[in-house]
């Protein structure tokens, strides 16, 4: 049974399952759906002092970001909007995303409404960094690896 108020999240960085930040999010109890991939391109860079991912909020530039689907509830929304800094250093938006869920021999793939966190007042020269289509902390150069602070809400830097 579906508990009432919940919504679907898309991940696409240190949240997804084997990313640096999974176990935190894991501990709130959202419930995994699927893989997708966003119906639009967005640009996804990774930026800041601590190596962050940012998707910016610049629709039809970039790529297709790969990514999870999460069903949460409103309760997740909040802590997920905190952990995130919403409004304040990311803005949550409504987007399509296709899922790439297999079952059994053939793909399914559908459209699902999906919030995703988005920054939006970015330098215009992030516009100049290299494009992702999927963010993989363990595949990254060691320069760009995700950096850790004890204080991930310390955003003077960004």
């Amino acid at each position: 049974m579906a508990e009432v108020g919940c919504t679907n999240i898309f991940v696409y960085g240190t949240l997804k399952r084997g990313q640096p930040n999974h176990p935190e999010m894991a501990q709130q109890g959202p419930t995994f759906v699927c893989s997708g991939v966003t119906e639009s391109l967005f640009p996804l860079i990774i930026g800041s002092t601590w190596n962050l991912p940012f998707l910016l909020f610049v629709k039809g530039t970039g790529k297709r970001i790969n990514g999870e689907i999460y069903k949460i509830t409103p309760k997740q929304l909040s802590w997920l909007d905190y952990f995130e800094g919403h409004p304040d250093l990311y803005e949550r938006e409504k987007i399509t995303v296709i899922t790439t869920n297999d079952e059994g021999d053939q793909p399914v793939e559908r459209e699902m409404q999906c919030w995703c966190y988005f920054f939006k007042n970015f330098d215009k020269e992030l516009l100049n960094e290299p494009y992702l289509d999927t963010y993989d902390d363990e595949t990254l150069e060691e320069g760009k690896r995700y950096k850790r602070e004890e204080d991930i809400h310390h955003r003077d830097e960004l």
